[in-house]
Order: C-alpha cells, then sequence, then structure tokens
C-alpha cells in the first residue's frame, strides 16, 4: 500500500514558505486482494494518526513516536493463537473458521506459501 499525498505551500507566520500537506489517498496495487484491518497515516512530526481500525482500543486515536504501547495493543488483539497449534491442520482449521471465503484448498496453498520461522 503507498498513498498519493497532495502538497500546497503556504506563508508561515515567520513569512517563509513552508509545505503542508492537505491530504492523501491511499493507492493499492492490483496484487493486494484484501483490505487493511488497521490503517494509518505518519506525519513528519512523527505523529500517528489511525484512520482505519477495526481494533476499537486504537480507533481515532493519535500516537507521538509510536513505539511498545501500539504493539502491546496489537498483540491483546490479535492474540496469539498459534500457541494452540500443534499441527499444520490446526491452523488450517483455525483459519477456515476466521476466513469462511476461501476454501480449505487456497488455505493450504497460502500456509505452504509461508516462509517457515523455526
Amino acid at each position: 500500500m503507498r498513498s498519493k499525498t497532495e502538497w500546497v505551500i503556504e506563508t508561515n507566520a515567520k513569512g517563509k514558505a513552508e509545505p503542508r500537506k492537505v491530504g492523501t489517498t491511499p493507492v493499492q496495487t492490483a496484487s493486494i486482494e484484501y483490505e487493511f484491518d488497521i490503517a494509518g497515516e505518519m506525519n513528519q512530526q512523527h505523529i500517528l494518526t489511525i484512520t482505519k481500525s477495526r481494533c476499537s482500543e486504537l480507533s481515532d486515536k493519535t500516537f507521538l513516536n509510536p513505539n511498545k504501547e501500539v504493539a502491546v495493543i496489537l498483540n491483546e488483539w490479535i492474540g496469539q493463537p498459534w500457541r494452540n497449534w500443534s499441527s499444520e491442520d490446526d491452523a488450517i482449521n483455525w483459519a477456515e473458521k476466521k476466513l469462511p471465503d476461501m476454501s480449505r484448498e487456497q488455505l493450504e496453498a497460502e500456509f505452504d506459501s509461508l516462509d517457515r520461522v523455526c
């Protein structure tokens, strides 16, 4: 995901011209098939503004220099279902419940495409 940003040049209080962002439009490539659960924008002052969220604790919030606080909120919201998985089949069964629009074959193909970390 990338964004297209529109800027204007304005005169600041000191009489100098400075750029100001007036808006962004998300640009999603054709290869991205899903919508994001959480989206945000970070400005030049390092303030993250959550613009879309299915996580109610993050909705319409802002964070200066986002850090572990945001990670903890996300981790609690997402949870760690993989701790209960003892096999590939457990993972696929869990995914079938969470992604009912995908067939088991699609889920298995997606699982097989993942990079193994252990």
